[in-house]
């Protein structure tokens, strides 16, 4: 959140009496870069209404977990489920857990309860949460391939054995030998990370592995990156149904502005 919408929540609370900050914007808060800065999202027991421009205050019986004046991060993840659409709403859940935000079992077991708006999309959500994520591409890679309904792979597992690790990969389908390696652009850049890469790639092919680089120009086409996948899967075995682009895969991916 930048200093100037944290200056902003801070004179609103002043304001609306009983009040806890939730949604998009406790998500801000706890340091998830998703979603717009307006409206501010806020949740209050007091009884009388408030009707600001650039607020959004609902009025509960009571106020839900909060630290302080902001909700905790599974209400906000929660609470944000009516604000976002599937694909930020689980970027924001992925990105929680990466940074100790909360815990994957709880995150998941609070968006089992919730009970509010959007209390179906944020228990779906919670559900394609995954633990050791890196990154926000590796994420929206991740579910450009599940949500085209491709098995879903494990993330950032270590690779090799316990006597010769070969190294961590963002995607991995171990049982059908399939690695895949989102290559931000720092993959390109950086010599040393590049001639690091060219070397784990070596390794985990004499290994067996195949390996799959997914770059942000290869993400512009997100349809070529899933049927790629899907080849190489049932190369190895895979006889899942067939990839679909549903409506909402289209209108996630298709016209995705998000990769870079």
């Amino acid at each position: 959140m930048e200093v100037s919408e944290q200056i902003l929540v801070a004179a609103v609370l002043k304001v609306v009496p009983q009040a806890v900050v939730v949604g998009v914007t406790a998500l801000h808060l706890h340091g998830v870069d998703i979603g717009p800065p307006k409206p501010l999202y806020l949740a209050s027991s007091n009884p009388h209404p408030v009707r600001r421009a650039g607020l959004n205050v609902a009025r509960v019986g009571a106020l839900p977990p909060h630290s302080g004046s902001v909700a905790v991060a599974e209400h906000a993840f929660a609470s944000a489920a009516s604000q976002l659409n599937l694909l930020d709403l689980v970027t924001a859940g992925d990105w929680l857990v990466r940074g100790n935000r909360c815990r994957l079992p709880a995150l998941q077991a609070y968006a089992s309860n919730f009970t509010g708006r959007g209390a179906v999309a944020a228990r779906r959500a919670a559900g394609l949460v995954r633990a050791r994520v890196d990154s926000v591409p590796e994420t929206r890679l991740r579910l450009c391939l599940v949500l085209a309904g491709l098995p879903t792979p494990d993330c950032n597992l270590v690779m090799g054995t316990h006597a010769r690790p070969i190294g961590r990969v963002d995607l991995v389908f171990r049982e059908l030998g399939i690695l895949i390696e989102y290559e931000g652009n720092q993959h390109r850049t950086d010599r040393w990370q590049w001639n690091i890469d060219i070397g784990r790639y070596e390794d985990f092919t004499v290994d067996g592995y195949v390996v799959i680089r997914v770059t942000g120009a290869a993400m512009r086409r997100p349809r070529e990156v899933v049927c790629r996948v899907d080849a190489a899967l049932r190369s190895h075995g895979y006889r899942g149904p067939a990839p679909r682009f549903s409506p909402e895969w289209c209108l996630l991916f298709d016209q995705s502005p998000h990769v870079r």
